[in-house]
């Protein structure tokens, strides 16, 4: 079995095992065909590639639709119909939307944003056209990032910064959320690349929820760093709480681990 990524320069493609080669391919203009040849190993495409994150999805919505929406639906009709292989959509939480309650898999989707809309939209075109118990088809819906090698607009990103002296303060620090590192990510999502019997929509998330306040006070204990009295805003933003249930990948009874860890997230 060949595994292959898009993204691997990413948050979470650069956690991924060395086992795992690079797919080559410029998303939206490219062709998997391009670069392996439809007689090789039987092989795993894991999709993390694509625009990532409000900001550069909102800069350019026509473009990032076609790369995260059109360019997934090419790319996974090239895995599964060309190639006879496995596609593996790397998906998110923000598909869903606040919720009091934890989120199951048959919770209702309601994006808040326009990267979450298109994730949403990328998921219902795979479904539409596969069906949602396509045998080579997997949906990984990720919940939220946070380690010490993440995306500067991130969470993680504005406490890297403080450690180095910034003054800026966190927001909406009431927020619960379920955390989990990028390289606890990885690992979960290459043990799922590896096991052939798993099909489906799935939650990657820990199943437990923290606020924002004890997150950040957690990962500042790690490096002995007091924050300023002022540099936590009690409050919540308009998703104030986007908690998972993980029961669905754990009866898949992979060895994994799904907790949230920053003292052993690799930097």
């Amino acid at each position: 079995m060949r595994l292959i990524a898009t993204g691997l320069t990413g948050t979470i493609g650069r956690k991924l095992s060395n086992d795992v080669e690079p797919a080559r391919i410029r998303l939206g203009s490219e062709k998997l065909g391009d670069h392996f040849a439809h007689h090789e190993n039987p092989l795993t495409l894991i999709h993390l590639g694509g625009i990532v994150g409000e900001g550069k999805v909102s800069q350019n919505l026509e473009q990032s639709e076609r790369i995260n929406v059109g360019g997934t639906i090419k790319l996974a009709r090239e895995v599964i119909e060309d190639f006879d292989g496995r596609f593996i959509h790397i998906s998110s939480s923000h598909v869903y939307g606040p919720h009091a309650g934890d989120l199951s898999e048959e919770s209702p989707m309601n994006p808040q944003s326009n990267y979450a809309e298109q994730k949403m939209q990328a998921e219902q075109q795979l479904i539409s056209h596969f069906g949602v118990e396509h045998p080579q088809l997997v949906i990984l819906r990720v919940f939220s990032v946070l380690g010490w090698d993440v995306a500067s607009f991130t969470l993680g990103g504005a406490i890297k910064r403080i450690l180095q002296g910034s003054s800026e303060r966190i927001a909406c620090v009431d927020d619960v959320r379920d955390f989990m590192t990028p390289t606890s990510i990885a690992k979960v999502i290459y043990e799922v690349a590896k096991c052939h019997e798993i099909n489906g929509v799935f939650n990657l998330c820990t199943g437990k929820g923290i606020s924002v306040r004890e997150a950040v006070s957690s990962m500042m204990s790690i490096k002995n760093f007091e924050l300023g009295s002022n540099q936590l805003e009690s409050g919540f933003s308009k998703s104030p709480r986007i908690v998972g249930s993980n029961s669905k990948i754990l009866s898949c009874n992979l060895t994994i681990e799904l907790a949230w860890e920053p003292a052993n997230d690799a930097i």
